[in-house]
């Protein structure tokens, strides 16, 4: 189903401008009182706040109370000014107040520009109602508002809560219930990870550099863009969920490990294991060692006092700085070549998804 997209701009403020250069764009501006205006989110592409000559006090309040849940709602930002000293005063307003980075300074002379940068703000459709069931985790209103902006076509969602990633704060399977569909009402699952909007950015990046040109599309989930939003807090990453994905201990106790690993490393992992060879990598030392000492991180392990006496009472007969240092002297001697890899390899990861 194809939604309608979203061209509404609502305005704060007496100043009468210029409405033409919207209309050409295809942008409606109307206003609405500061009070009203957060009724409006959810339907609205921009908020616009155009105050009077030298009328600060509005911006101010606009700052305070309106700017950052508008930018929680995915809306561009525009403040129009007067002249190039008003510009200067309103952003140093804005540096008094945190979270207002994304409002942008227009001087009505530029109409045309800041027609022009709503215009091309992307917005997805209004994300009205979606309702959101769930078995045990406790959703804060960031997350809500991120998986009503992510499934804005959907009647209703249900969250089944999975094992959390290295950067994930939660990480869902969603059963979505479509408004409207030429197939059917029920999709297959996707999955949803809600973390902080920096761990989010740099998932999509390695996603984008190691993942979708190194790793067979059957053999990973794949990002759905459209659905990835962000608040100030919090962004969501959103991508089709591998239904039949089994984690790894399921497989090794199951008896199914070593045709499993060799699933891993061979098909599904063997797009980074050829790099080294295509780029005609030597082989030399100091390599192996280097990766065995980031990798096991002695200080923090020294603290694990229960890891360790786990490790004691399976058999370890030595302490943990003495097989740190036999590993390392073992590595140093091994010439080897290096390639990419996972970074987040646990007996917890889905096969289906490495």
């Amino acid at each position: 189903m194809d939604f309608p997209e979203r061209n509404t701009a609502i305005v704060i403020g007496d100043f009468e401008f210029d409405r033409k250069p919207f209309k050409e764009r295809g942008i409606e501006a109307y206003k609405v009182s500061v009070e009203a205006a957060p009724n409006a989110f959810n339907i609205a592409k921009a908020l616009i706040v155009a105050a009077l000559p030298g009328q600060f006090g509005l911006i101010r309040e606009c700052c305070s109370k309106i700017y950052p849940y508008a930018e929680d709602h995915g809306l561009a930002l525009a403040v129009l000014v007067h002249s190039d000293e008003e510009f200067v005063q309103v952003e140093k307003i804005q540096k008094e107040y945190k979270n207002t980075s994304g409002a942008r300074i227009f001087v009505i002379s530029a109409l045309s520009t800041a027609a022009e940068y709503i215009a091309r703000h992307r917005i997805e459709p209004s994300p009205i109602g979606a309702k959101i069931e769930h078995a045990t985790d406790k959703l804060d209103d960031d997350d809500i508002l991120l998986l009503r902006r992510a499934f804005y076509d959907c009647d209703r969602i249900y969250l089944e809560t999975l094992g959390g990633g290295k950067a994930s704060m939660s990480v869902f399977r969603v059963h979505a219930w479509m408004k409207q569909s030429e197939v059917g009402p029920l999709p297959l699952p996707f999955f949803a990870k809600i973390a902080r909007p920096g761990e989010v950015d740099t998932e999509k990046y390695n996603y984008r550099a190691y993942a979708e040109l190194y790793i067979p599309f059957n053999l990973r989930p794949n990002i759905d863009r459209r659905r990835c939003v962000q608040t100030r807090a919090k962004a969501a990453l959103i991508g089709n969920f591998v239904d039949d994905a089994v984690p790894l201990r399921e497989s090794l106790r199951s008896g199914h490990g070593i045709g499993s690993l060799f699933s891993l490393f061979e098909t599904t992992l063997k797009g980074f294991r050829l790099q080294p060879f295509a780029s005609g990598q030597k082989a030399a030392l100091g390599q192996l060692e280097y990766f065995v000492n980031g990798r096991i991180k002695i200080d923090d392990l020294l603290k694990k006092t229960d890891v360790i006496a786990r490790a004691q009472g399976l058999g370890l007969t030595v302490s943990p700085q003495e097989l740190h240092d036999k590993i390392c002297a073992a590595a140093r001697l091994l010439e080897c070549i290096t390639g990419p890899n996972h970074g987040d390899l646990h007996t917890g990861i889905c096969l289906a998804c490495a």
